[in-house]
């Protein structure tokens, strides 16, 4: 049933909304904090940025995608449309917010590294699926058609 969530499925949604709080706290820094970090941690390489936002939009999809399929009981296909589509849509306004900041700046090419992250995340939540024993197998949209274990 649409909306009727698992266990599981609000489990991930806990993770997910703690994950989303994390990275929304994380990218609204100020530019002078987030300076004084990577000295701290010594990640001063070139285009670490990017990494670090190829990495947290790879785990903001991921999450989206494992609340969609447990807890919504989507297919893949359209699972995975909507998590990328999240990640592009949250990306474009997280660096159109970050423009606001001190010391911080709206960067198309950060927007590239979410999405990449985005697909990243979508394609390692397809990979780990196939593995796990929690793969959901339920009909979609109550068609009777058995599906999901693609």
């Amino acid at each position: 049933m649409l909306g009727k969530t698992s266990r599981f499925g609000r489990v991930v949604f806990i993770i997910l909304l703690g994950y989303w709080t994390l990275a929304f706290v994380s990218t609204h820094l100020p530019g002078d904090t987030v300076q004084a970090a990577k000295r701290a941690w010594m990640l001063s390489w070139p285009h670490m940025d990017k990494v670090a936002h190829a990495i947290l939009y790879a785990g903001l999809s991921f999450l989206v995608l494992g609340y969609l399929r447990w807890s919504w009981r989507l297919s893949q296909a359209l699972a995975n449309g909507i998590a990328v589509s999240v990640a592009a849509v949250y990306g474009a306004l997280d660096e159109y917010l970050q423009s606001f900041i001190p010391k911080r700046s709206m960067d198309i090419a950060d927007w590239f590294a979410d999405l990449f992250g985005a697909g990243l995340g979508v394609l390692g939540f397809m990979v780990i699926l196939q593995a796990s024993p929690l793969r959901p197998s339920f009909p979609v949209w109550k068609t009777g058609r058995q599906s999901l274990s693609q």
